[in-house]
């Protein structure tokens, strides 16, 4: 991503929400609430309100299934489902005594934003590139002591080097991670330290949520290459991939037990059954993995 500028797949993700929450068939995959927040995410920046401008041009609405297509079929409703799920996977985990959650470069995403109200007694951290969270900590200022937005460049510096020391985190509070969307911009040796930097920094149960894609070119993937080449000239290329049928050997060489995937068929079949598979996109899975044991 572009140093001093918000991260353009946050603001591009954000639109997308606010596109699905207002498209006639597919707002039902958007609640109330989630719905309420991305407006208001994507009103509060420039940026943010001449994505905002598009989506109110009719000819913009006309073209988007055809920009969708030309970069990744079924992209958009990938978000909300997806999501969806990542959503359900935190909420379960807090009902089973998970008191602290992370989300690891959060983006625009809004589910701590709307989770930290309702879950007063669970603390809330989110780390984002200074870019990104600069430009979120403005939109939220208004918030309870229960959620934090920590500023870190995860390219530079390690989990276990910024978390420990963020007064408002307990190490000794089990911990439910979310890192969506994230890995796939790190390189192999920098997601296995991601991994690695939970064990270090957690003194009792981890769960993570992450997300991965399968490489370009797999038979699961419908990524189209001017996708890659979007993301390329916006200095967010992808650099680390893994199939679906991969991730349970490479959770449990990193110490973890999988508990859960979804792949876009899951997702599908989980949250939108009316819906033809080939209408959402294919390549991204979403994973649950916990530690099995500390360090």
């Amino acid at each position: 991503m572009k140093e001093r500028e918000a991260s353009s797949t946050a603001f591009t993700v954000l639109q997308g929400m606010v596109y699905i929450s207002n498209h006639p068939s597919l707002a039902r995959f958007v609640s109330s609430d989630q719905k309420e927040a991305c407006q208001m995410f994507i009103e509060a920046t420039e940026d943010g309100r001449k994505r905002l401008k598009q989506l109110n041009n009719r000819l913009f609405i006309a073209a988007v299934p055809f920009i969708e297509n030309m970069f990744s079929p079924g992209l958009m409703l990938h978000y909300a489902v997806r999501k969806r799920f990542i959503e359900e996977a935190c909420i379960s985990a807090v009902e089973e005594g998970y008191s602290q959650v992370v989300n690891i470069g959060a983006g625009f995403d809004t589910l701590l934003w709307r989770l930290h109200s309702r879950f007063p007694d669970v603390y809330f951290v989110e780390i984002d590139h200074p870019a990104t969270s600069n430009v979120k900590q403005q939109i939220v200022k208004e918030k309870r002591a229960n959620l934090s937005l920590l500023a870190v460049d995860l390219s530079k510096t390690r989990l276990d080097e910024v978390l420990p020391d963020h007064a408002g985190f307990n190490p000794d509070r089990k911990t439910f991670y979310i890192c969506e969307g994230v890995l796939i911009y790190l390189q192999s040796d920098r997601v296995r330290e991601v991994f690695e930097s939970l064990k270090r920094i957690s003194k009792t149960s981890v769960r993570f949520a992450f997300t991965a894609i399968s490489p370009i070119g797999s038979p699961t993937n419908n990524m189209r290459l001017l996708l890659h080449l979007y993301l390329k000239v916006n200095k967010e290329p992808f650099a680390w991939s893994l199939e679906l049928a991969e991730v349970e050997t490479f959770v449990n060489s990193l110490g973890y037990r999988l508990l859960d995937t979804a792949d876009d068929e899951q997702l599908i079949f989980q949250y939108a059954p009316d819906c033809q598979p080939r209408s959402i996109h294919r390549g991204e899975f979403v994973a649950v993995a916990e530690l099995t044991e500390t360090v």
